[in-house]
Order: C-alpha cells, then sequence, then structure tokens
C-alpha cells in the first residue's frame, strides 16, 4: 500500500513537473493535465468495480494512487500559495482517505466509497471550464455550457443521489463512518450551494444587468 502510495505521488509529481516546464504549458495547464487523467482513470475503474468487471484488489490499487494524488494537491495549494483552497481541500481530502481506509475495515463498505468516488467525474466539465477562463475563450458558448453541466453532475451526484446511502451509514455503521460520510457530504453541500450557486447567480445576475437594465 505505502509503496503504490509513494509511485503514485512521484509519478504525478514527475508528470506535472515536466509538462509546467512544456513552453507551452503553465503551472495551472500541468495541474489541469494531471487531475483529468487521475479523474478519468478514477471513474472508469469505479465503474468497472460496479459492474464486477474488476476485483476489490485492483480497485483498491487505484484508491492508493488516488491518495498520491491527494497529497500531490495539498503539496501543490502549499507550494503555489493558493490560501483559499487549502482549509477546503484539506478537509475534503481526508475524509475520501477515510473512506479508502474503511474498505480495509469492512469490505462491506466497499461500494458506498466507489459510489462516492464515481462523482471525480465531475472534474473534467470543471477543468474546461478552467482553461476557457483562463484563456478567455468561449466558442460555441462552452463556459455557459460547462456551467451547465457542473451543476447538473454535482446536483444529482453530490447532492441528491448520497442520500439513501447517507442514511444507510447512519443506521448501519459505527459513528465515526457516519461522521466522516456527513462531514464529505456538508463539503460537497457547501460547494454547491455557497460555491457554484453563487457563481450562478452572478451569471445571472451579469446577463440580467446586460440585456434588461443597461438597454
Amino acid at each position: 500500500m505505502i509503496n503504490i502510495i509513494v509511485c503514485s505521488l512521484m509519478i504525478t509529481h514527475y508528470t506535472f513537473t515536466y509538462l509546467k516546464y512544456i513552453s507551452e504549458f503553465n503551472f495551472k495547464d500541468a495541474k489541469t493535465i494531471v487531475n483529468v487523467v487521475h479523474s478519468s482513470l478514477v471513474f472508469i475503474a469505479c465503474i468497472l468495480y460496479i459492474n464486477e468487471l474488476i476485483t476489490l484488489n485492483t480497485m483498491m490499487i487505484h484508491f492508493n494512487t488516488i491518495i498520491g494524488f491527494f497529497i500531490f494537491d495539498i503539496y501543490y495549494i502549499l507550494h503555489y500559495n493558493i490560501k483559499n483552497e487549502l482549509l477546503i481541500k484539506s478537509i475534503h481530502h481526508s475524509l475520501s482517505i477515510v473512506g479508502i481506509i474503511a474498505i480495509l475495515y469492512d469490505n462491506t463498505n466497499s461500494i458506498i466509497t466507489v459510489k462516492l468516488y464515481l462523482t471525480e467525474i465531475i472534474n473534467l466539465p470543471a477543468e474546461v471550464r478552467f482553461v476557457c477562463v483562463r484563456y478567455n475563450y468561449n466558442k460555441y458558448n462552452i463556459k455557459n455550457i460547462s456551467l451547465f453541466i457542473i451543476y447538473l453532475l454535482f446536483l444529482f451526484s453530490r447532492i441528491l443521489y448520497p442520500i439513501n446511502d447517507l442514511v444507510f451509514v447512519y443506521y448501519n455503521k459505527p459513528l465515526f463512518f457516519s461522521i466522516c460520510f456527513m462531514g464529505i457530504y456538508v463539503v460537497w453541500c457547501y460547494w454547491f450551494f455557497i460555491v457554484i450557486n453563487y457563481k450562478l447567480y452572478k451569471k445571472l445576475k451579469s446577463y440580467y444587468q446586460t440585456n434588461y437594465i443597461l438597454k
């Protein structure tokens, strides 16, 4: 387990470092590429496990690589002094690692944890939007389309869909895991209701002012 985590951390770090020093990429672009690859691999592995196409041991290898990515992500935030992300990302990653440890404690937690990690798919449209914002690119209205996809995916996969599992964990699992599940759900609610909805509100307000008040 430790060897896989360390290898994942080193591969992620050196991939990021290589991409960062390619002339056409800056460090944010390199981070986007690393994040997209990570999220895609995690999502695919979760789909395969849920459909019984890979074993739990294989899934655990993927989960251990995720821990390596989480460590890299915290390093990235600290190295580039992204203070507004440090607290919420630290909480999120810590609770996510607890979910992986929960599988080691009790294999019956595996499906619940895997379903939570399916939500990594949200990072794909999120990174598309980040790139568009960085380069002020909005051909085919791609920024707004990406935001719409993020909103729907987040609402259904991280707010509505986990409710049944949250109730199940609360009534059937030890208090520690109930608190951790509630913790990650609260983080997701914060991102959705405070961060995403605030951005959506600002866009709608700007659209209204531009098209109705300023005319």
